[in-house]
């Protein structure tokens, strides 16, 4: 009869330890599974965030790029301006005595569109 209680004990003692150790271990997943929901719900902020700062960034990208075709059609009609003066300029000075005689390009260099020419 004693061998009988004292196995009967150690069985009572097994299944305590088992069930202890099944607890710690529901308590452990639902500590995780806690933990999970949490960093699940962290990184949808984050891709949120992401998101939003993609959005940003598209938004500034087109921006800067509207900005930069004004700035190119800028360029282009000073471009083109500037060929204007130039031709008119050139235009008026080949006919003024400053492009007729070599002396008079020496002295008038900035003004006579001969000499810049090297002619």
């Amino acid at each position: 009869m004693r061998v009988r209680d004292e196995s009967l004990n150690a069985r009572d003692r097994a299944v305590q330890q088992r069930d202890t150790m099944l607890e710690d271990r529901e308590a452990r997943l639902k500590t995780l599974e806690q933990n999970l929901a949490h960093y699940e719900k962290l990184l949808q902020e984050k891709e949120l965030q992401i998101q939003m700062r993609d959005r940003s960034l598209e938004d500034k990208d087109r921006s800067l790029l509207r900005i930069d075709q004004a700035i190119q059609s800028k360029d282009k009609l000073l471009q083109s301006r500037d060929d204007s003066i130039i031709k008119k300029t050139n235009s008026w000075l080949i006919g003024k005595p400053c492009c007729r005689s070599a002396p008079a390009r020496r002295w008038n260099r900035k003004k006579c569109s001969r000499s810049a020419t090297g002619i």
